[in-house]
């Protein structure tokens, strides 16, 4: 569905995201990362990479313009995630391709918010694609799992780690998740849907869902030009997001649109 040459398969999204970096990063490397990431990716960076002496610097998503002035010499690896958990940040990810191809950098992009029903980074240089399949691949919550996809030689290197060290997809939960793939498009479709039917009553239908007020943003609202963002699909995304200064994300639901260049509303929202 990603449009991959090849993939390996782990015990859950955080196994596919260390194994990831542990199997292409060397002590001394340098990761660029969107500031955006979730929690556990953030740990890693901050807590753990650097016992390797693995270096991360993070970059705005919404200021590409200054990116290429936080490349080094030992930097080896792009990470980002598009739409980005929870801050819901967008990338261009064709522009982000472009530089990491001029710079000879592995580009890693997660995937899993959006999944591959609605977007294939690798259509936009990403060398190698994650999603932790425990979300909307599985989406019924009946297992974890975690997914790295691209191109081969990556891959390669990859799988050889996961054998070695062991963080591999168990036989049963690589059958169900094979089955859950087969109803992805029909509930990722009823998912935008749903949010095309909430959205009709902006903040009012907020209001008595949740009990509070929530901001409830609409593509055509805010979004004054179109992103490349999620394939062919059709209608806008919908993300509500509560008032005040932290702007936790509270339900996103990703809906269907070709969009063509990067909205920076949300970024906004970011402090």
């Amino acid at each position: 569905m990603e449009g991959a040459a090849d993939g390996c398969a782990f015990a859950t999204g955080m196994a596919a995201v260390f194994g990831t970096f542990a199997a292409l990063l060397n002590s001394g490397d340098h990761i660029l990362s969107a500031r955006a990431v979730f929690g556990s990716t953030h740990t890693l960076f901050t807590k753990y990479f650097p016992k390797w002496n693995i270096s991360t610097t993070y970059f705005d998503v919404a200021d590409l313009d200054r990116f290429e002035e936080l490349i080094t010499p030992n930097t080896k690896m792009i990470y980002a995630e598009s739409p980005t958990n929870p801050g819901l940040q967008i990338l261009d990810l064709e522009r982000l391709g472009a530089l990491a191809k001029k710079h000879n950098l592995i580009l890693v992009i997660d995937n899993c918010f959006a999944t591959p029903y609605l977007q294939q980074p690798i259509a936009y240089g990403a060398d190698l694609v994650i999603h932790s399949a425990t979300k909307l691949i599985d989406g019924q919550g009946r297992v974890l799992g975690g997914v790295t996809v691209g191109r081969t030689d990556l891959i390669q290197e990859i799988n050889a780690f996961a054998r070695t060290t062991g963080p591999s997809m168990s036989p049963f939960n690589a059958w169900t998740l094979s089955k859950s793939l087969e109803t992805l498009a029909v509930r990722v479709d009823r998912h935008c849907d749903n949010a095309q039917h909430k959205a009709a009553d902006k903040d009012q239908s907020a209001y008595d869902t949740f009990g509070f007020l929530f901001f409830v943003f609409y593509v055509h609202d805010f979004w004054g030009f179109r992103v490349n963002l999620f394939g062919t699909r059709q209608s806008p995304a919908c993300a509500c997001l509560p008032t005040g200064r932290q702007a936790i994300v509270c339900s996103i639901v990703v809906t269907r649109f070709l969009f063509s260049s990067i909205p920076k509303f949300l970024t906004k929202f970011r402090n």
